[in-house]
């Protein structure tokens, strides 16, 4: 339609073949629901009766758009917040991110299905962590698996850029030491705004939309932008940023290895995992996960780092970015924090049985203050394990609130094109809080801001810091 006519939008009318598409798509989400849902009775719902009312208005559909907003009245139904038909432009957006970036959230209980919530595999967890906050003086301990040797040639490249939307902005959180990034001169607080030649505006509008008032927003937006900083090792990428002067910055970077310990579960595709630690100021210490993922060196170097830690004024443990991982992993290191047996994160239900998430206590677990950093882009493992501690008053969570992705959950496209997300479980947090499309709500809220990045200060850390000379005593009772 040209700009300014008054005529009316012309629907163009679906093809039998489409038409049947649309119904073939209704009846595999029907299906779905009624044959995976972790509640049978679905609430009491009559889920025959909704088929029987809905499909006919599918079929009467004039458009696709009718189609969709049909079957999203089936699934909204179900009173689920992570129950979604994803139009097919989106879903190419989203499954872009996710091909590559959903290899890892296998939680115990997940069956042969592959667990992906949405696109939720951190490509921010790939950047070290920055010297934010640190006391430069200050001893350094850190993680060996920053690199290693035998790699093969499907690693994936990066710049080492860390992003986040924050008010529509693709802006700059962390860069990763020595990364092609920073030896650029790339700053956190810089803002990302266009890759190889296209603006990010577009896909951050789209998706914003998409996913307005869903506690994925975050997630989604990260790592739709982070996927188009990837590509192989060697290859070149032209970016164009906004530096701390709002200066057009026009940058041509060659992509690095990503740092980290390459590991491997099984026949999923290869991952880097990094564990590292370092000591801020005030004798406080700082440990970062990127993923939930390759448990013998994670545990090693968590074993090592807490040894090194064990008199340190408090613990700082940054899941921000960890989109999740092996969901078992969240009970052994749960277990480093926590003496007192018989305590346990919260129930996964599934149709089939339930798992308690049980907390592995050990008798020389670290008993001082314990800050856990979290954000939109912290889902899964990551979930259970900082809603866990939260709700055992063993830690006070600073960030922002988390993915709310706490299921194994599956993305599936549609035969009409569209995608179709679900879930197959339920996981309820030992205090009661179901996480699912609500995420782990920090005690003390502290998103990031530009004028901080540029000045050099992280804000989440930065409160976790001033929590921690106020902690009362070495105690398991409620902190707040």
């Amino acid at each position: 339609m040209v700009a300014g006519c008054a005529s009316p939008r012309r629907v163009t009318k679906l093809t039998e073949d489409q038409r049947a598409a649309n119904l073939a798509s209704f009846d595999h989400v029907w299906r779905t629901v009624r044959d995976k849902h972790y509640d049978p009775e679905l609430g009491g719902i009559d889920w025959e009766g909704v088929r029987a009312e809905l499909r006919p208005r599918v079929e009467a559909a004039r458009s696709i758009d009718e189609a969709r907003a049909v079957m999203r009245e089936m699934i909204g139904r179900l009173g689920e917040s992570h129950f979604a038909i994803i139009p097919a432009d989106v879903y190419t957006a989203v499954d872009a991110a996710e091909t590559s970036q959903a290899k890892v959230d296998e939680a115990p209980g997940d069956g042969d299905e592959r667990s992906v919530s949405r696109d939720v595999r951190a490509s921010s967890s790939r950047d070290r962590v920055d010297d934010v906050g640190a006391d430069k003086s200050a001893p350094v301990a850190r993680s060996d698996a920053d690199s290693d040797s035998g790699d093969g040639d499907d690693d994936e490249g990066d710049v080492g850029l860390d992003l986040r939307v924050v008010d529509g902005q693709a802006l700059v959180v962390r860069v990763n030491d020595g990364s092609p990034a920073a030896v650029a001169g790339v700053r956190p607080g810089w803002v990302l705004t266009q890759i190889d030649g296209r603006p990010i505006a577009p896909i951050i509008e789209t998706l914003s939309a998409e996913y307005a008032g869903s506690s994925l927003r975050e997630l989604v937006l990260t790592q739709a932008v982070a996927r188009r900083l990837h590509g192989e090792v060697g290859e070149p990428i032209d970016l164009v940023m906004l530096d701390g002067e709002d200066r057009e910055q026009t940058l041509t970077l060659t992509r690095a290895r990503a740092p980290g310990k390459r590991a491997k579960l099984g026949n999923m595709p290869p991952i880097r995992v990094e564990c590292e630690w370092r000591w801020l100021r005030d004798d406080i210490g700082y440990i970062r996960l990127s993923l939930f993922f390759d448990p013998p060196m994670v545990m090693r170097k968590l074993n090592q780092a807490l040894s090194e830690m064990r008199d340190a004024r408090g613990v700082i443990f940054d899941l921000r970015g960890n989109g999740g991982g092996i969901g078992a992993m969240a009970m052994g290191i749960s277990g480093l924090f926590v003496r007192e047996r018989g305590r346990k994160l919260g129930t996964m239900i599934t149709r089939d049985n339930e798992l308690k998430f049980a907390v592995f206590a050990r008798p020389t677990a670290y008993q001082g203050p314990l800050a856990i950093l979290v954000d939109g882009a912290s889902a899964s493992t990551s979930e259970i394990f900082a809603g866990g501690m939260q709700a055992l008053g063993r830690a006070r969570v600073f960030g922002t609130p988390t993915a709310g992705a706490a299921l194994p959950s599956i993305i599936e496209r549609l035969p009409n094109g569209d995608g179709f997300q679900y879930a197959f479980a339920n996981y309820v947090s030992e205090d009661g809080t179901r996480l699912e499309g609500h995420g782990v709500v920090p005690d003390e809220a502290a998103p990031p801001n530009r004028a901080d990045l540029l000045a050099g200060r992280d804000p989440a850390i930065e409160a976790a810091i001033r929590w921690i000379p106020t902690y009362p005593s070495c105690r398991s009772d409620r902190i707040h």
